[in-house]
């Protein structure tokens, strides 16, 4: 079949020659939706764990060197050290360069990746990533979730559009490469606002983006709305059926890391499409296959 959209895996093929897999890691940091600065309880879908590792407890150090081994026993060699849980920014520059310091020492990480909130960095914080950049590659990923600030608000995601925007344009003056998170399935939105939001990311110099379905996990609000009917779940064929779009209105250039995610095994609570990731990509390749649509087509 042909490529229709503009794979990561594609991307990491062309420029390692390799398998790389993403190792994620854990500072042990918060997020000021959760600790009260912002809100508390975070974002309506985010669990207390805030997509969490559970590996804090362990040293930097140990966490490279567990996953490194575990992931060197499947024939991986390069991965992405991924600074994954509630938000990386979220602590003074010191400790951020300390730490990322510690991944300069394995030539197994090939890349950094680290995920925050576009309100949480400041210029101390981006010079420390300009500083690490140059001695590894680096990227920082930002969750916008949606371009609606109304949806912002639904969800309690606590920043604006402009937040989002402010912190891509300062960030683009380092010269890193910037990841933005969207989600598919938020509480109210349609196709067009998914369509509104790829258009926005294509008018910003944006690298990747990274596609996200909404599922409800327990113990979050956002259960809690779903278990008194206050809100449904996106049925499988319009969770494809809005992807198609968004893809359709990203630039062609910005890499699609994802489309979906993988809820940890025994916490989601629906929709059950969610478990079958093969079997979504596969609708979604085969209706822009369907369609004779390509990334970027409609913009």
């Amino acid at each position: 079949m042909l490529t229709r959209y503009n794979k990561f895996s594609d991307y990491l093929k062309h420029r390692f020659s390799s398998q790389v897999r993403k190792l994620p890691l854990d500072l042990g940091l918060t997020c000021p939706n959760r600790d009260g600065t912002l809100s508390v309880g975070g974002c309506i879908y985010c669990d207390e764990k805030g997509s969490g590792t559970g590996k804090k407890r362990y040293s930097i150090e140990e966490q490279v060197e567990r996953g490194l081994e575990e992931l060197q026993r499947k024939g991986v060699n390069k991965v992405i050290g991924y600074f994954q849980s509630f938000s990386n920014t979220y602590c003074s520059p010191e400790f951020l360069e300390k730490n990322l310091n510690l991944l300069l020492k394995y030539p197994e990480i090939v890349l950094i990746y680290l995920g925050t909130r576009p309100d949480a960095v400041t210029e101390g914080h981006l010079k420390v990533l300009e500083k690490v950049n140059k001695r590894k590659e680096l990227g920082i990923e930002y969750g916008l979730q949606s371009s609606n600030d109304n949806t912002l608000n639904l969800i309690n995601r606590q920043h604006t559009l402009k937040d989002f925007i402010d912190a891509v344009n300062l960030t683009k003056k380092f010269k890193l490469f910037i990841t933005a998170h969207i989600i598919i399935g938020l509480p109210g939105e349609t196709e067009q606002d998914n369509i509104i939001t790829a258009r926005t990311l294509s008018s910003l110099p944006i690298d990747s983006v990274k596609i996200h379905q909404l599922y409800i996990v327990r113990d979050t609000r956002l259960e809690l709305l779903y278990l008194t009917g206050e809100f449904i779940p996106i049925r499988f064929d319009d969770s494809v059926k809005n992807t198609v779009s968004t893809l359709r209105n990203l630039r062609r250039d910005i890499i699609i890391q994802r489309l979906t995610g993988d809820p940890k095994p025994g916490q989601l609570v629906a929709p059950e499409w969610i478990n079958d990731k093969s079997n979504f990509i596969s609708a979604v390749e085969n209706l822009l296959e369907e369609f004779g649509a390509f990334q970027g087509d409609r913009i």
